[in-house]
């Protein structure tokens, strides 16, 4: 009897180097006798089915990238029973055991034109639907947030449907994970609800995750007035909540009293942005905020989607000293690296604790859709010094965020697919 599988991999080369990890009831062995060969989509692979006593066996694989030391998740589960050849998944006549859905391996990307930087990039969670946004958490489990107001805690946790506003479906915008959240497990939603004359209600819902759900919602700041658009939401070092609200083109005047501001408050939902006049109002953000990335525990930049290309990231002061609202000057970029592409989110990687003058940013671009690094220096002049393309291939990228080690977690589709996947993308 033998074991077949689809397998996904960027090249022949690339499979060659390839080992395949077959686990029974949870124990792993090696697989040996591993055949494949070039299909329409992936290559078909095969493997002799080790001999197993008799009685049910519960059949995974997982594939390991053999020179980047690198092991992808383990495939759905296969129903084997030892004392019938036949197992609940669709065989064939010749006997052979097939899992339900390709196997993906890990594959090496380089700097586009720069081979001397590369980086891993592996599957986190495969099939999905449509991603909207994602959040890190700092066990490295992915919270994922899909239309209709449905999140799924990655890999392990069933999707779930968040009602926060008398049984419907929350609208979810943005969402941040506390930075005390191995503690306290909070999560914060920002959602958006239709309000009079065509504008929005922003509000802010703390939630518990508890074993991949979501549960114990409340909502700490209600009915934001915003004009129609995403808000961006992030909790700082300071454990103070960041909410940058959209505007209807500059309008500030004719529109509500928040619209293209930042706002800061407390994890309860108390004003902190000018604390002197009990005001919510930190600084002047942007027309349409997509994401915040924190540079240290000073320094906070805001992408904004849909603005005119190298006016798509600003930096936020977080000091009111020089005037209230605080102002967002633009990131300056050096003459050689300017953003010839728009962002649409924006995630810096944790900063180093050797006290280095020096942070990374990935970006999500738009026009083309692609991932990029840029780093930046933070010292008296703070300035994106070099921005690079990290290739993925036949992938699309949609959605992004950076955990706790620095990795990349993006959410793509690949060319000629409708469900989308996680990738991980890990510096070698």
């Amino acid at each position: 009897m033998r074991l077949a599988w689809s397998q996904a991999a960027p090249s022949q080369a690339a499979l060659n180097g390839y080992g395949f990890i077959l686990f029974v009831d949870g124990a792993r062995m090696s697989l040996s006798g591993v055949s494949c060969s070039a299909a329409a989509t992936d290559y078909d692979c095969s493997a002799p089915l080790p001999s197993l006593s008799a009685g049910a066996h519960v059949l995974q694989m997982a594939t390991v990238d053999n020179a980047a030391g690198l092991e992808s998740p383990r495939s759905e589960s296969i129903a084997f029973n030892g004392s019938n050849p036949a197992p609940r998944t669709v065989t064939s006549s010749a006997d052979v055991i097939t899992p339900r859905a390709p196997m993906q391996g890990p594959w090496l990307t380089c700097f586009s034109g720069d081979s001397s930087t590369c980086f891993a990039v592996s599957p986190v969670a495969t099939d999905l639907p449509e991603v909207e946004r994602i959040a890190t958490l700092p066990d490295n489990r992915v919270l994922a947030v899909f239309a209709g107001g449905v999140v799924q805690v990655l890999p392990d946790g069933e999707p779930q449907r968040v009602d926060v506003n008398r049984g419907q479906a929350a609208n979810i915008a943005a969402v941040a994970i506390d930075p005390e959240f191995v503690s306290n497990r909070f999560v914060y939603l920002a959602t958006v609800a239709p309000a009079a004359e065509g504008r929005s209600a922003v509000s802010i819902v703390r939630m518990r995750e508890l074993a991949g759900s979501l549960g114990e919602a409340a909502t700490i700041a209600a009915d934001l007035p915003a004009a129609q658009g995403r808000p961006a939401m992030s909790i700082g070092p300071d454990r103070r909540i960041y909410l940058a609200l959209p505007s209807a083109g500059g309008q500030r005047s004719r529109g509500g009293p928040y619209d293209g501001l930042v706002l800061r408050l407390t994890r309860d939902g108390s004003a902190a942005g000018y604390e002197p006049v009990r005001s919510p109002v930190l600084a002047a953000g942007s027309d349409r905020p997509s994401s915040f990335a924190w540079l240290d525990a000073v320094h906070i930049v805001l992408a904004s989607s849909g603005v005119p290309q190298g006016a798509s990231a600003g930096l936020v002061a977080l000091s009111v000293d020089g005037g209230w609202p605080a102002r967002m000057t633009a990131l300056s970029v050096s003459a050689s690296n300017r953003l010839a592409f728009g962002v649409q989110e924006i995630a810096a990687v944790p900063a180093a604790p050797d006290g280095s003058l020096e942070s990374k940013l990935f970006l999500l671009g738009l026009d083309p859709a692609a991932l990029y690094l840029a780093q930046v220096t933070t010292g008296p002049r703070i300035e994106i010094r070099s921005v690079n393309t990290i290739p993925l291939d036949a992938w699309t990228p949609l959605a992004l965020a950076v955990d706790a080690g620095g990795d990349a977690i993006v959410a793509a589709r690949k060319t000629g697919e409708t469900r989308v996947s996680l990738l991980r993308v890990n510096s070698r």
